[in-house]
């Protein structure tokens, strides 16, 4: 039903300053929020092939993740309250944050596992050419939060007030800020 909303938005030419553009970008968040609840860390699993380590692992998460942060980032498009956009974008980091939390145990599970000849011998490069794949994915996942917070900081600018999620009330220009702050002090983690 959501999505039928946003089309028929899309399809009678709104543009942010109707009031039809509201309804698409609150729609379009609620959709990004059914995404959001499908990034979950994948089970634990015992390595038996060379698809049961590295950050392919994680690809479910990584893809519902995907969905959900370019739902958020579509709200721009729509939103002519930009403090919806705010959210959005904030929204979208924390997704990068939560797809480096859950790559962060997959990587301390299977680097463990690495322990174990047997495993190892699953892994071309082993566990060297291992470690360096999660690195470059929590790396890009860091980079994708922070991208993503210093974004919504700057939109935030542009807005009086509070800014609150509509889901929790919280002020997304003060939560963004300081994750997009952490990130930089602490590598985010």
């Amino acid at each position: 039903m959501l999505e039928q909303i946003v089309h028929e938005v899309e399809h009678t030419g709104a543009h942010a300053s109707m009031p039809q553009a509201q309804v698409a970008a609150e729609a379009v968040f609620l959709l990004g929020d059914l995404d959001e609840k499908e990034v979950v860390a994948p089970a634990p699993r015992e390595p038996t092939t060379t698809a049961d380590l590295g950050p392919g692992v994680i690809f479910a998460a990584q893809d519902a993740g995907t969905r959900a942060a370019r739902r958020y980032s579509e709200i721009s498009l729509w939103g002519p309250p930009l403090g919806l956009v705010v959210c959005g974008l904030y929204r979208a980091g924390r997704i990068a944050e939560k797809l480096s939390a859950i790559a962060r145990v997959a990587e301390a599970r299977d680097l463990a596992a690495m322990q174990q000849a047997s495993i190892e011998a699953l892994y071309p490069g082993g566990w060297a050419q291992l470690k360096l794949g999660w690195s470059a994915s929590l790396s890009s996942f860091r980079a994708q939060a922070s991208g993503f917070y210093d974004a919504a900081v700057s939109t935030a600018r542009y807005v009086d007030g509070p800014i609150t999620d509509p889901a929790d009330g919280s002020d997304c220009r003060v939560a963004a800020l300081a994750r997009r702050d952490a990130i930089s002090t602490d590598g985010g983690s």
